[in-house]
């Protein structure tokens, strides 16, 4: 009898163990906390309506509303007027991190007393395919932290972050691939600083309206948009009236551009690259939306000429993620000297990949000697000169950029000076060398010119006698190059020239007479 009576106790026990844990399903849920205005997201087993319950982290509140499963994460739940009109603050519990919403679309549209947003790294945006309207009209936020956003499934982004207060927007984390729709995406957006180098638009085709009224953006770098499929620009930049400057890259395409009504209208402080300033008077729409003569955009090429300057402290100013090396070649089987504003940590993923590239370590100077040695560098550092030599020619290489301004290496005795402009090299300066078809020069009768993006030494320290009829050789730690120095006798266009006697010896300092210079007879009086 006793055994029975266990037997059944036992059996009633686990019934109600059963029927108390049936009920205990962990899920998402949000919870709506009126009396500090606060929306929670988080997983786990859901409070009820009235309930008292403790936020990570926090003291008890008492649960105004709750919603679970499916409609906590439905954008329909937040058209509770209660929630849209007095939420000032949202939180993303970490439990909420294994929640996968599809849908973010309208998530919080229309909080226009939402101030913060914490916990944000905890929303896995990993299935998401909507995010439009995500944050428009969140008119009070004072920041917002998207950094960790995983964009990878979005296909459209459709007013994201249009009507949206926040200043700083980082976007370069954003994978934008299978993005289709970006029109209003920062409509009237008091955004100033905007971060797009990451952004893939090349299956985008809508961008009607992108940035219109975005009134506080004074640079735009769009560097890294390919348009050729986008059809709509209508208003893409209308009434950015400080904006001054959009600088785009090869890739902008618009040739499938179907409708572009005013899509320049009232930016009336934009100047192309070629100083054509806006014109209320002019077209407005994508016959503009070009750089070079009579475009109101900006190229991201640095060129290999006396113009770079300018165009360095426009890109600069921009703020802009990479730029090209326009009209320069460098040499493949020959030694260049380059300075460029860029950080390259990693040469084999950059466009000098395979490339030789050397750094100055020594100069010496004894009696009867001077040598300048190089060694190896496994980097570059942005606005420091480099010797570089690449195995094939290398044209109109693009890089990413670095807003430092050109440097130096020095070491006792030398200095490896680095130039982003034309720089001229004054004659007769034997101390001046520059590098050229694998050979060093200095300017010898006549100045010589060096082109923007390159280097060329300054010997600083007196050459002895003896040191200097013998030459300075140069040594690239067995990457050989020609020894000796050479003089330059033409102005301006640094082109060498090989003189020889008649009698076919090369001659490094001719007097009066008749000569062989590159090739040709010429009189020297």
């Amino acid at each position: 009898m006793k055994t029975m009576r266990l037997k059944k106790l036992l059996l009633v026990l686990m019934t109600l163990f059963v029927s108390m844990t049936a009920g205990a399903v962990d899920v998402p849920f949000s919870v709506w906390d009126a009396a500090n205005t606060t929306l929670y997201f988080s997983y786990g087993e859901a409070p009820a309506e009235g309930d008292s319950w403790t936020p990570e982290g926090g003291s008890a509140i008492t649960v105004t509303d709750v919603r679970t499963g499916a409609n906590c994460i439905d954008k329909h739940y937040f058209n509770n007027g209660s929630v849209i009109n007095n939420c000032t603050k949202a939180v993303f519990e970490s439990s909420f991190a294994s929640v996968k919403p599809t849908n973010l679309s309208g998530w919080f549209n229309g909080f226009s007393k939402m101030i913060t947003i914490e916990g944000i790294e905890n929303l896995n945006t990993s299935e998401a395919t909507d995010m439009s309207e995500m944050f428009n009209g969140c008119t009070k936020l004072a920041t917002l932290d998207v950094s960790h956003f995983n964009t990878s499934k979005v296909t459209s982004m459709n007013r994201m972050f249009a009507n949206c207060s926040v200043v700083v927007l980082d976007l370069s984390g954003f994978d934008t691939s299978n993005v289709t729709m970006m029109s209003q995406m920062f409509y009237q957006s008091r955004v100033d600083v905007l971060d797009l180098s990451s952004f893939d638009t090349s299956n985008v085709t809508m961008m009607s309206q992108m940035f219109y009224r975005c009134q506080g953006l004074q640079y735009l770098d769009l560097s890294s948009f390919n348009t050729s499929k986008v059809t709509t620009t209508s208003s893409m930049f209308s009434f950015c009236d400080k904006l001054e400057r959009i600088v785009v890259s090869d890739a902008w395409d618009m040739s499938a551009v179907t409708s572009s009504t005013n899509m320049f209208y009232n930016c009336k402080a934009l100047v192309g690259e070629e100083g054509t300033a806006f014109d209320d008077e002019a077209a407005k729409d994508v016959t503009k939306a070009h750089a070079g003569t009579g475009g109101y955009l900006t190229s991201n090429s640095l060129y290999d000429d006396a113009a770079t300057t300018a165009k360095y402290n426009v890109l600069a100013a921009a703020g802009v993620s990479t730029f090209k090396l326009s009209g320069r070649t460098i040499k493949g089987g020959k030694w260049n000297t380059l300075c460029i504003p860029s950080n390259i940590a990693d040469l084999s993923a950059s466009a000098l990949a395979g490339a030789k590239v050397k750094k100055l370590k020594k100069y010496t100077n004894d009696a009867t000697s001077v040598t300048i040695t190089f060694e190896d560098a496994t980097s570059i550092e942005a606005g420091k000169p480099y010797l570089v030599k690449p195995t094939a020619d290398i044209t109109d290489p693009v890089f990413d950029f670095a807003g430092v301004a050109a440097g130096s290496t020095t070491v006792t005795g030398a200095e490896f000076k680095g130039t982003y402009q034309a720089s001229t090299l004054t004659a007769p300066n034997k101390k001046q060398l520059f590098l050229q078809n694998d050979k060093f020069y200095y300017p010898g009768t006549s100045d010589a010119t060096l082109n923007a993006f390159r280097a060329y030494f300054l010997v600083t320290a007196d050459v002895p006698e003896a040191a200097a009829s013998r030459g300075i050789e140069i040594d690239l730690d067995g990457d050989g190059i020609s020894t000796g120095i050479d003089f330059i006798e033409n102005k301006a266009t640094g082109e060498v020239k090989v003189i020889y006697d008649l009698s076919g010896h090369r001659v490094a300092n001719p007097t009066k007479g008749l000569y062989i210079v590159n090739g040709k007879k010429v009189v020297i009086k």
